[in-house]
């Protein structure tokens, strides 16, 4: 089934490939996503300038540099998007104002990061795995479990919590993900102020990996 097939310019012969070591681990986790009761979400790269904004996001953070497109769909996708947040939000809500009581919801795709605007080369892309989750029974520590799980799937026994993380999350109930000394992600109960901007009145709970980093640590490479 996953196997990408190639077909040769030269004799016409059909060669079967081997499917990307990240993209296998990634089809372990979403499997493992799915098992928990979660859905997956899948929506544009693209993002308007604005939704940094709504994030509550420093002017001088670095995911305000953006790459932006040249004849964009709208003014909503003018730029290759840096976070994976604001779309996430996006689902969140509107699942919420459809009256949904329990949200479970993943995410996986790329982020674009330059490394400087306006661009000189290619940015930098990072594979993420986004997952939110809303209702009377979830909470931090249902997301992090879901996160360890996910994580044991993988061969990876200990995930390590440490206070931090961005200022869209709670200030009081974020936390940065590590494995061994390194940061592979950050999770946290979402910034009332945040949700406010996305029309969300429920608590939500939000975690986002870096798919590189976190698989550095997968034993059966």
């Amino acid at each position: 089934g996953y196997d990408n097939i190639e077909e040769s310019t030269m004799t016409g012969e059909v060669v079967r490939g081997v499917v990307p070591y990240l993209e296998k681990c990634t089809d372990r986790v979403k499997t493992a996503l799915v098992n928990m009761g979660y859905f997956e979400s899948v929506t544009y790269s693209f993002m308007s300038a604005g939704e940094l904004d709504k994030l509550n996001i420093s002017k001088d953070d670095s995911l305000r540099k953006m790459v932006k497109i040249l004849n964009p769909l709208g003014e909503e996708y003018g730029y290759m998007r840096t976070s994976p947040v604001p779309d996430m939000l996006k689902v969140m809500s509107r699942n919420i104002n459809m009256k949904q009581k329990d949200i479970r919801v993943f995410e996986t795709g790329r982020v674009y990061l330059p490394e400087e605007t306006p661009i000189k080369e290619l940015p930098l892309e990072q594979h993420f795995i986004c997952l939110g989750i809303s209702g009377k029974d979830e909470d931090f520590y249902t997301l992090k479990g879901t996160l360890e799980n996910a994580a044991d799937i993988l061969g990876i026994k200990k995930l390590n919590f440490e206070f931090g993380g961005p200022d869209y999350y709670h200030p009081g109930r974020k936390a940065n993900i590590l494995v061994n000394k390194t940061i592979v992600g950050q999770m946290g109960e979402v910034h009332p102020d945040v949700l406010k901007n996305y029309d969300v009145d429920e608590r939500a709970y939000l975690a986002n990996i870096c798919l590189e980093a976190l698989y550095d640590f997968v034993d059966d490479k």
